[in-house]
């Protein structure tokens, strides 16, 4: 292990969160049978009242095999995101815990998965201290929702218009309705207070206007990309996101969720929009947040940030969208030949030379061992070659260990809403070997192509 690697565990050894590591075990046939645990926290331990050494080495459907009589789909979802299925979070019950548990689940490397939860109590959630009664079959007070039994079997009773009525007034996080042409139908005081919006020029809005969410760096409006999302997915998770007040012009950092769905008996679409306001979780979790984000060895971001940024930033105003590979020459060799702390000098020497020919909107993360991904929003083709060809140069002209720093680089760009971006990052992987094999007179010390 590495001091990089050690520094990380540390964090997440001390964290009050449940970790765990767990890496896909396939059968004969090649095929996921379980997610084999290959390490966990103190509070992982706590949590679940298994000690580590018991727990190493085992499968999660042997552990916990009521997981498989669970109605949220535990293991396909787990297994999903190990395959780059992208970061997931999730508030659900887990029957094997005796309770409901939040967190996420994300991936930094090929057939792993990583989750963070908590066990937590719904009812706080909600920010509804009384008596725990069902949401089944009750309208969110006329506005035509329906909770769809979010708090099933924990009471027999059903919650009555006016006690839905106190509960959202009395929830602390803001709550918003729209109509499907994005007019405000409801809004909570804690929306409210949050916004900086009074309830007379808020009701009627246009949600746009209202909750208007900027990137955190860049202070770009994003609102309008968040809701264009909504128009091919019916929920979106809100993280790492601020919200511009009204009042004072001020970035409040937020968490929450946008959610399309049908309004029963008038069959029109809406928007439902919760968020809660996340400054202290972010403040107390920067430290964690900067090690899940950044790759340890070079600084930049991690595949699990650039996922999530391509969700951000796969939308019409970024377009043309290109997405960059970039893969180094002979690090195998140079790593037998040299050492593997050669090996990680290149490594590092890359990175630094990727962050410094892209622009600061620009997504560079390291996503392999020897590999690179760079997203480049409203990047059209003609500009993406300029990039490429400053990075080429600024590799051969660069100070490494035993000689410039041969690289091979691909491209391929999104340029129309309907194309998927998934297209243009195949293309990026092809551009880059077939340049590889162009290159195979490497100049690199290691002599030989990896």
């Amino acid at each position: 292990m590495n001091r990089h690697e050690g520094n990380r565990d540390s964090v997440f050894e001390s964290i009050p969160l449940a970790y765990a590591k767990h890496r896909i075990r396939y059968n004969g046939s090649h095929e996921p049978e379980d997610l084999e645990i290959v390490s966990i926290n103190r509070s992982y331990e706590k949590l679940v009242g298994m000690d580590r050494r018991s727990l190493a080495g085992r499968g999660l459907m042997e552990v916990f095999p009521e997981i498989a009589a669970e109605s949220f789909k535990w293991f396909d979802l787990g297994v999903r995101v190990a395959l780059g299925g992208g970061p997931v979070s999730f508030l659900e019950p887990f029957l094997s815990l005796g309770g409901w548990v939040s967190g996420q689940m994300y991936s930094n490397e090929k057939d792993c998965l990583e989750v963070i939860f908590n066990q937590v109590d719904p009812r706080a959630v909600l920010g509804f201290e009384g008596k725990a009664k069902s949401l089944e079959k009750n309208p969110l007070a006329g506005s035509g929702v329906t909770s769809g039994g979010t708090l099933e079997g924990l009471a027999g009773d059903f919650i009555s218009a006016g006690e839905i009525d106190l509960l959202i007034s009395h929830t602390r996080d803001g709550i918003m309705i729209t109509d499907r042409r994005g007019r405000i139908l409801l809004c909570n005081p804690a929306a409210l207070t949050m916004t900086g919006w009074e309830k007379g020029r808020a009701m009627g809005g246009d949600i746009r206007e209202i909750f208007k969410i900027i990137h955190p760096k860049t202070r770009d409006n994003l609102t309008g990309d968040l809701f264009d999302i909504l128009a091919r997915q019916n929920r979106f998770e809100m993280r790492g996101l601020d919200l511009c007040r009204h009042d004072s012009g001020e970035a409040l950092p937020i968490e929450g969720t946008l959610t399309r769905f049908q309004r029963p008996g008038t069959g029109e679409f809406s928007v439902l929009v919760t968020f809660r306001d996340d400054s202290a979780h972010r403040q107390r979790y920067r430290r964690f947040e900067e090690f899940s984000y950044r790759d340890p060895l070079t600084g930049i971001h991690n595949r699990r940030y650039l996922e999530e940024g391509l969700r951000r930033l796969d939308v019409k105003r970024n377009l043309p969208l290109a997405v960059m590979m970039i893969d180094i020459n002979g690090l195998k060799s140079a790593n037998d030949r040299y050492g593997h702390q050669v090996g990680d000098q290149i490594i590092q020497l890359v990175g630094s030379i990727l962050k410094s020919v892209c622009r600061e909107e620009d997504i560079v993360a390291r996503v392999g061992g020897d590999e690179f991904e760079i997203l480049l929003p409203r990047t059209p083709r003609t500009q993406a070659s300029k990039i490429k060809k400053r990075i080429l140069k600024a590799a051969m002209t660069s100070p490494g260990p035993y000689g410039p720093v041969e690289v091979a680089i691909g491209y391929g760009v999104k340029t129309a809403v309907e194309e998927c971006i998934g297209v243009a990052r195949a293309r990026a992987d092809r551009d880059m070997y077939r340049d590889k094999h162009r290159r195979k007179g490497s100049s690199h010390p290691g002599d030989r192509h990896d």
